[in-house]
């Protein structure tokens, strides 16, 4: 029943707005995040020293009596041995010379050749053959690379077959760069890891703000009404308390059903806020719009998907503003099961009401005074059994027929349609429902399972109203303002975007 494809759909506003939104959280947690990484870093990780020492390697070539010599121009043959050296320089063998030539001294008596072959790597660039030496220590490493330095080309000369050179001057493989003892410690990375840790702290921080926006199901303002459903919005009415209290959604959950069940000071009066009032009274000049009944009395029915979204106050104060318009308005209390309307009016509870009269208890419906001029309420009376038969009966469609004959308009306060069937048993008799919705509370799934209810009923739903936007409610999406929402001039949902605020008598 107009329900849009359930779906979140993410563009670059979307993700702007979450950034926008947790921006100071984000840079809290990713400064924290780059600190601790950086620090666990710096203080967690043994410094390293990096000594290194170059060869060139030389070709090879053959004399006629078939003895090697050492050939620099022979390059190509020079770039294949290299290939060959790369892995032989690093080697348990020629090592093991090195360690031969290792000054003496404590520091290097634990050193083996296994031991000593995993501080070394060894890089290969076209002919030119690096061997480089890390430790904690840099005198190790700096003697280690200065032995392979000594010990390396007689050892590679020996393995291509080379005689030795007694005056060491003619070597396969010749020193281009020294070893230098390294001075300056490596291998902390503070600066990095606090960078990634900074990154990686404002990603997850992100990525569960993403995640928690992108599934979460609840109703915050009318762009979310919008974006899931083909149906208006008529009304959207701002958090009130008299007392000043603000109504969070975990108190909400906490208090289920009887949230805000003291209605003292909740009903439209000269001392109610004027953002409200111009509130209901948008709501009112859109349901004028939506009647279409060609000026006979408009039925509404005030429904709900579940209990504590406040259709009764928005049903109240709605007949209560009609009223105020000089039109004569009858509220009924139709929810059977939890009446609250004889409570908001002060009525009478032990009074016959609807209930009785459905049940032929009664002759005749007892219509109590509000004390609302132009305003007459028909309590629930006792709770019944079967409401949804009584609301069903013909006793229920003469009723409103009968009203529409004495009243301008009927509004009638029903169950929650997901909790119960009696909202829309009274379809035939209802010209249009307006389904509340509760800012921060209501769930875009449970709100559509209500209209497909609803839908197979057949009834009329005119839109929404969303009740109870509160700019300070904790995890509020601040996407409006009341100094723009209820500007003169301008009013918002069904048939309003362009309306001139009018005279209250042509409303």
């Amino acid at each position: 029943m107009n329900n849009k494809e359930n779906r979140q759909e993410v563009d670059v506003g979307f993700l702007a707005k979450i950034l926008k939104a947790n921006i100071v959280l984000i840079l809290v947690v990713a400064v924290i995040c780059a600190a601790g990484l950086g620090a666990f870093r710096h203080f967690n990780t043994v410094p390293t020293y990096t000594s290194s020492v170059s060869f060139f390697v030389n070709g090879l070539s053959m004399n006629t009596d078939g003895t090697q010599f050492v050939n620099p121009g022979n390059t190509s043959g020079a770039t294949t041995l290299a290939e060959s050296f790369e892995i032989v320089i690093t080697s348990r063998s020629v090592v093991n010379k090195a360690l031969e030539v290792l000054p003496a001294g404590t520091k290097y008596d634990g050193i083996t050749v296994d031991s000593a072959r995993k501080l070394m790597s060894a890089q290969l660039d076209v002919q030119i053959l690096t061997v480089s030496v890390t430790h904690s220590d840099p005198d190790v490493a700096y003697e280690l690379a200065h032995a392979m330095e000594k010990a390396a080309p007689r050892a590679l000369d020996s393995y291509v077959g080379l005689s030795e050179d007694a005056d060491n001057t003619i070597s396969v493989v010749k020193v281009v760069e020294n070893a230098v003892k390294d001075t300056t410690p490596s291998g902390k990375n503070t600066v990095t890891f606090a960078l990634i840790g900074f990154i990686l702290g404002a990603a997850l921080v992100y990525v569960i703000a993403f995640l928690k926006a992108f599934f979460d199901r609840t109703i915050y303002t009318e762009e979310e009404v919008k974006d899931h459903f083909e149906m208006p919005v008529v009304g959207q009415i701002p958090s009130w308390n008299p007392d000043g209290k603000v109504v969070t959604k975990k108190d909400l959950k906490k208090a289920k059903a009887d949230v805000l069940r003291d209605y003292t000071g909740r009903m439209l009066s000269p001392q109610t806020p004027f953002a409200v009032s111009e509130a209901f009274k948008l709501l009112r000049t859109n349901m004028c719009y939506t009647a279409n009944n060609g000026g006979s009395c408009a039925v509404y029915g005030i429904v709900s998907s579940n209990a504590g979204e406040g259709k009764s106050v928005v049903a109240a104060n709605t007949a209560i503003s009609f009223a105020q318009m000089g039109k004569k308005v009858l509220l009924v209390d139709a929810d059977l099961r939890a009446p609250v309307q004889r409570k908001i009016f002060n009525l009478d509870a032990k009074a016959p009401g609807l209930s009785d009269y459905l049940a032929g208890m009664e002759n005749d419906v007892m219509i109590s005074i509000s004390g609302v001029e132009n305003l007459s309420v028909i309590t629930s009376g006792r709770i019944p059994p079967n409401p949804a038969e009584l609301l069903a009966s013909p006793r229920m469609t003469q009723l409103v027929e009968n009203a529409k004959q004495n009243y301008d308009i009927v509004i009638i306060d029903l169950p929650p349609v997901c909790e119960v069937a009696d909202a829309g048993v009274i379809s035939g008799v209802v010209d249009h429902y307006l389904m509340v919705v509760r800012s921060t509370q209501s769930d875009i799934g449970m709100v559509s399972s209500a209209l497909n209810m609803l839908a197979g009923f057949d009834a009329s739903v005119a839109g929404f109203v969303i009740n109870d936007l509160n700019l300070k409610v904790s995890g509020y999406r601040k996407k409006s303002k009341y100094g723009k929402s209820y500007r003169y001039g301008y009013a918002y949902g069904y048939g309003a975007t362009r309306v001139n605020r009018q005279d209250d008598s042509q409303s």
